[in-house]
């Protein structure tokens, strides 16, 4: 299998987001536009749950979704703390503040 990157995704025909429950997702954080703002930690919460536990695609999470993985990552976050005194070594995503 020469030539094969498995961390390289061919690139998919970009999704126009449609309907009402769409519109919702995305202006609540989910769907795609979320995913790209993703740190290491999500990332790695979405490879488990897509490839381990068999929870199918994970680039294109709803707004629930997106909270849980949060959670998910919050814990990990804490628990690492707990048990070694130092902070996880992958900085969290920071979302951008407005200032309006």
């Amino acid at each position: 299998m020469e030539g094969l990157n498995l961390r390289e995704k061919t690139p998919e025909p970009e999704k126009k987001e449609q309907g009402l429950g769409a519109k919702i997702n995305a202006a609540l954080g989910g769907g795609h536009a979320a995913e790209t703002e993703e740190d290491h930690l999500d990332k790695a919460i979405d490879f488990v749950q897509e490839h381990i536990l068999k929870k199918g695609d994970q680039s294109h999470e709803s707004f629930v979704e997106q909270m849980k993985d949060d959670q998910i990552a919050s814990f990990v976050r804490k628990q690492y703390k707990e048990r070694t005194g130092h902070e996880f070594p992958l900085k969290e995503a920071k979302k951008e503040e407005k200032d309006n």
